[in-house]
């Protein structure tokens, strides 16, 4: 259980911080949608509430019934972020991107998240 755990916050933390600079940030400066702005800081504010979420999964004895309902509390909330971004905020990015925009983003958040993986895993050793 600890090394899956330890996988999940490697990666739900190296994506996070890759969709927050390549997407997020110039999804929020380039667009004159206000929805779109709003639902860039909604997205990034779940993100900071799973990382929150992950420390303190990390801090609860594994196995237990306090660490289970958080990370049931974790699992719904990284539901509902795909949803949303699968539906609205996608939908606003596409009023805001070009094609060529949206695979050269797609491309960046890959390149950005591969790097940040082995920085997010030698922080949780510190």
């Amino acid at each position: 259980v600890a090394a899956l755990f330890k996988k999940l916050k490697v990666e739900l933390g190296s994506h996070a911080k890759a969709e927050e600079q390549v997407f997020y940030a110039p999804l929020k400066n380039r667009s004159e949608d206000e929805e779109a702005e709003e639902l860039s800081w909604e997205g990034k504010e779940e993100h900071h509430v799973a990382a929150l979420l992950l420390n303190e999964l990390s801090r609860i004895p594994v196995n237990t019934e306090a660490w289970c309902a958080k990370l049931t509390v974790l699992k719904e909330l990284i539901e509902h972020h795909v949803e949303e971004e699968e539906g609205e905020i996608f939908s606003a990015a596409r009023k805001v991107f070009s094609a060529k925009e949206a695979k050269t983003i797609a491309e960046e958040m890959v390149k950005v998240q591969t790097a940040l993986k082995p920085k997010v895993d030698e922080a949780l050793k510190e």
